[in-house]
């Protein structure tokens, strides 16, 4: 197919960001050879999964990939499922690194830049960075599938997959507050049936929480920590929740999470 300089398509896609969250940390040990290996040995769990639920690759990393999918929200999650999956059956892998994917969706803008001599396809779109940016945040919230609201909207089928809502959060460079999920479907068998076990609980601290009743909330996720203590977005909710029981909560209180007011407690 011919392409011009100039050419491009305005598109609504999913985005879905796989990468190795703590390659550089891990890196550093490497021999030379042995950064192909593992980059290689990543992106051949990505790759296939992004195809084989109808996306496609539209670029790699330097330790991961981005996924493009034209159709419904999904596509999207199961691909990241089956990552997820596909890396914790290799024993390597999982031993060495921490896999994290975020997925978003939104408008995105195709085209070709460059000059007469080298043309590029590029991608130009802040969903492709808030999805960057979720793919980070599940990272620090240990998180395996991080999702927006906008993908789990545009499912146009119940989603198989076992998923809790998080509650709403302000990105950054952001105007408004985002609802995220975590979709556990792919986490290890004992994590997943900690978080179902608990679901309801954390269910209740969220709701306790967005109302401003802190003290339920802070009970609540309580429960949820004694039986999921790496759970970070429950250790955020229970450290603000307790914060505001003790010292009231803003006067325009919106119920959005600021992790900017936890984030050296979860470090710790």
């Amino acid at each position: 197919m011919d392409v011009e300089l100039g050419d491009n398509r305005q598109l609504n896609m999913c985005i879905m960001n796989a990468s190795i969250s703590n390659y550089y940390q891990v890196s550093e040990q490497f021999e030379k050879e042995e950064h192909f290996k593992y980059v290689n040995k990543v992106l051949s769990l990505v790759a296939p999964q992004i195809r084989e639920n109808l996306g496609f690759v539209d670029r790699y990393l330097d330790r991961g990939a981005v996924g493009l999918f034209s159709n419904r929200g999904h596509h999207a999650v199961q691909a990241a499922i089956e990552t997820v999956n596909a890396f914790y059956n290799d024993d390597e892998l999982k031993d060495i690194f921490k896999l994290n994917i975020g997925i978003h969706r939104g408008d995105l803008l195709m085209g070709i830049i460059g000059e007469q001599e080298r043309l590029q396809s590029i991608v130009l779109s802040d969903d492709v960075t808030m999805t960057s940016q979720l793919q980070e945040l599940a990272d620090y919230l240990n998180i395996s599938v991080l999702v927006s609201e906008e993908v789990i909207n545009s499912t146009d089928e119940e989603l198989n997959a076992s998923f809790r809502p998080i509650g709403k959060m302000m990105m950054k460079d952001r105007n408004k507050a985002i609802t995220l999920f975590d979709v556990y479907e792919g986490d290890e068998v004992q994590l997943k049936h900690r978080k179902s076990m608990t679901l309801e609980d954390f269910k209740t601290g969220i709701k306790a929480y967005q109302e401003g009743r802190f003290y339920e909330a802070r009970t609540a996720f309580v429960k949820v920590l004694s039986a999921v203590g790496e759970d970070n977005i429950s250790k955020a909710y229970f450290y603000l929740s307790d914060h505001y029981y003790r010292e009231g909560k803003p006067e325009e209180w919106d119920g959005v999470l600021d992790l900017n007011l936890v984030r050296f407690d979860l470090e710790g």
